[in-house]
């Protein structure tokens, strides 16, 4: 097993095409569905803001803060608090639209690269755990994995998406930090920058989970690895600050009332019951479930084959994403409020629904864990069984999130395209009067005008 899992680097190997095109080829599949099919979600919100921001910054705006044509024409601070690295990798996808292209299609693309810089900063962690090739197989499981269909399929998170596509950075070079490698601490700064710069939610649990693997791995020898934790954390902050600074400044003059006041959407608090019963979302629940009890039977079996470890590092390695990953878990569901309480002002940034994110890194880990076993000598045969195993389970768990999919979401869309409406809650002027800036009073001024083509809306007409 110690061959299996190497402490450093080991199994690096530079990135070639047989990495790239592999990886290229799958994150084109794995979007494919919704070259067909229209988008739900938050997609509404994402039409509109990849507009105003892509249209200021062609326009010399470098980075836009205030959405202009937002609201019905009353703007919006969305971008001193959305995040804005997701909005100018589309933006240099908009020219598209100066010689026919869509919205639709600025946003298709975006999705597309996500998936092909996650495929391969997915694989660039991995190959200091396993082999090359199996890292490659690793990380377009990764792809694959329900919660990051969610995202792209169902709720359209396109900012969170690239909080994912950083994640495997944070765990390779926090790893290696641990490991006191000088050169991890500038690498994991820029990993913790990429973060915050993608989707705060995500990044807030991204760092708790940093921080726990650290505080199990660290020994009396290597302490000094959390300072230099902490200095990456506090580098990577100043790196961000030309976001965070204006954030933090202009809070006060934006109202959060929808979150502080705890009115959540279901995608931003516990695992429960209601989403069923009230939110209609048994398809995600049931995929949810079956990934969250194929990933405990995981970690059953790497502690069960803990002791068998020879090193030292290896075996506080599994322990270490044993207690990340079940504690993860744990506070997805409602029984964790308590610990959500103790993190005070973080809970308002760190949803539950969101832990499925570490969950999600710990069952890959642990996937290394078991599957260098099927690529040892002698399995060659049974290698082709075993993989389409896996793929053919995680098939069968994003059809469930698919599946879920509610076409309600694009014809409320186009309304929302419209009027420009960007939220009612969390990026509202505290000058501006809620009647003006409420969903019903916007939606109102369109009910009797019928379906509005996004292309004359995008078009200005």
């Amino acid at each position: 097993m110690q061959a299996r899992l190497g402490l450093l680097s080991q199994y690096n190997r530079p990135l070639t095409l047989q990495v790239i095109l592999p990886v290229f080829l799958f994150s084109l599949i794995s979007i494919l569905p919704l070259a067909y099919w229209q988008f739900g979600g938050d997609i509404m919100f994402q039409y509109v803001a990849i507009e105003c921001f892509a249209t200021q910054f062609w326009q010399g705006d470098l980075y836009p803060h205030w959405c202009n044509d937002a609201n019905a024409g009353l703007g919006a601070p969305v971008f001193l608090y959305y995040f804005p690295l997701p909005f100018y990798v589309a933006s240099l996808f908009y020219p598209l639209t100066w010689v026919g292209g869509s919205i639709d299609h600025v946003y298709l693309l975006s999705l597309w690269f996500v998936t092909f810089v996650t495929g391969l900063t997915a694989w660039h962690w991995l190959r200091d755990l396993v082999p090359s090739k199996l890292a490659l197989v690793l990380a377009l499981i990764y792809l694959w994995m329900p919660y990051r269909l969610e995202l792209m399929m169902f709720r359209s998170a396109y900012s969170e998406l690239w909080c994912l596509a950083w994640m495997p950075l944070v765990c390779k070079y926090t790893r290696r930090l641990i490991q006191a490698e000088a050169s991890a601490l500038p690498k994991l700064a820029l990993a913790f920058c990429l973060c915050f710069l993608s989707n705060m939610p995500a990044a807030v649990i991204g760092v708790l989970m940093s921080a726990a693997y650290s505080v199990v791995m660290v020994t009396k020898a290597t302490r000094m690895a959390l300072l230099r934790w902490a200095l990456a954390l506090g580098w990577g902050a100043l790196l961000a600050a030309f976001y965070l600074g204006p954030a933090i400044l202009y809070k006060p003059f934006v109202t959060t009332e929808g979150v502080i006041g705890g009115k959540r959407s279901w995608s931003n608090d516990f695992l429960s019951m209601a989403n069923v019963t009230e939110h209609g979302q048994g398809n995600v629940v049931v995929a949810i479930g079956l990934t969250l009890s194929a990933i405990i039977a995981m970690i059953a079996y790497g502690l069960w084959r803990r002791p068998r470890l020879k090193d030292g590092f290896l075996r506080r390695e599994v322990m270490a994403w044993a207690v990340v990953g079940l504690l993860a878990m744990v506070m997805i569901f409602p029984v964790s409020r308590p610990l959500w309480q103790l993190l005070g002002f973080i809970s308002m940034l760190a949803f539950p629904w969101r832990m499925q994110l570490i969950v999600m890194l710990a069952g890959i880990y642990f996937a290394a864990l078991i599957l260098g076993r099927l690529f040892q000598p002698g399995r060659a045969a049974f290698r082709g069984g075993d993989l389409s195993l896996i793929f053919g389970m995680l098939a069968l768990l994003g059809l469930f999130v698919i599946s879920a999919r509610s076409p309600d979401f694009v014809t409320y869309g186009d309304k929302i395209i419209a009027s420009r409406f960007i939220t009612q809650r969390e990026y509202r002027s505290v000058w501006t009067d809620k009647p003006y800036i409420a969903m019903p009073y916007l939606l109102n001024r369109y009910d009797n005008r019928g379906r509005i083509a996004k292309a004359e809306v995008i078009a200005g007409n």
